[in-house]
């Protein structure tokens, strides 16, 4: 009975070293198809893909090891190559697919046009003169919006009288569906600390944001509203709200 269990193992060792090029094949194969999976949005598929890649890939390296231990040198070094070439191909892959995802049109703008007879800011050039009035307060003057160097990159600048100690950032929503616009990036981008404002002045000062939805030249209209979070009770409030002609930017 032992030797018969000898001959098993024996024989499944064998299976690993003669047939361990089946290994990288199937790697590389999932490799190829993580990237496409995820770029149409088939999080589960890319996901499982992900898991077969790490598996197969510690495989291999297991193979490569226990090949060097028996002093089986071709297949050895063939293993150790398929690890890198998997490895390597991944990233190459991921870079493309990043590249090619990335060049292509997003028909945002062009599906949301601005509705016809709707009023609206165009954000202002960089050096454009601005002139804000000091003794009283007016939405029109507490929210301003600057083009940046490209479009759908943006600056504001945002006057309030007294707030308590908190956070001011914004939201963007695109008007004619109320779409929420940038919503995993533009808080972070867009906070700014408020600390002692105990009068009305300036709180933001040409603090940076991007629009990510749309390309370069389509248009549409965005609703971007000024939040505030109180640092104390953690309450929410919306300060105001300006409808801006807005583009996004070509990442």
């Amino acid at each position: 009975m032992e030797n018969e269990n000898e001959k098993c193992l024996k024989q499944k060792r064998n299976f690993f070293v003669k047939f361990w090029w089946i290994f990288p094949i199937v790697n590389l194969v999932s490799a190829l198809l993580i990237v496409p999976s995820a770029n149409h949005n088939l999080w589960g598929l890319a996901s499982a893909l992900f898991i077969v890649f790490v598996v197969l890939l510690v495989v291999q390296g297991i193979i490569f090891i226990y090949c060097l231990c028996k002093k089986e040198w071709w297949q050895s070094v063939g293993s150790a190559i398929g690890c890198i070439v998997c490895f390597i191909a991944f990233y190459i892959i991921s870079f493309i697919y990043l590249i090619v995802s990335s060049s292509q049109p997003d028909p945002f703008g062009k599906e949301h046009p601005i509705p016809e007879g709707m009023e609206y800011e165009i954000p202002l050039n960089e050096n454009a003169p601005v002139e804000v009035i000091v003794d009283g307060f007016s939405e029109k003057e507490c929210l301003q919006v600057w083009n940046d160097f490209q479009g759908g990159l943006y600056q504001y600048s945002f006057y309030y009288p007294e707030l308590p100690d908190g956070d001011v950032f914004l939201r963007c929503f695109e008007v004619t569906e109320n779409i929420e616009l940038s919503t995993s990036r533009l808080r972070k981008a867009s906070t700014v600390k408020v600390i002692d404002h105990t009068e009305f002045g300036m709180i933001a000062d040409k603090q940076n944001f991007t629009i990510y939805e749309g390309d370069w030249g389509d248009y549409y209209a965005a609703r971007i509203e000024v939040w505030y979070k109180n640092a104390r009770t953690g309450k929410e409030t919306k300060l105001l709200e300006k409808i801006y002609r807005v583009e996004g930017w070509m990442r």
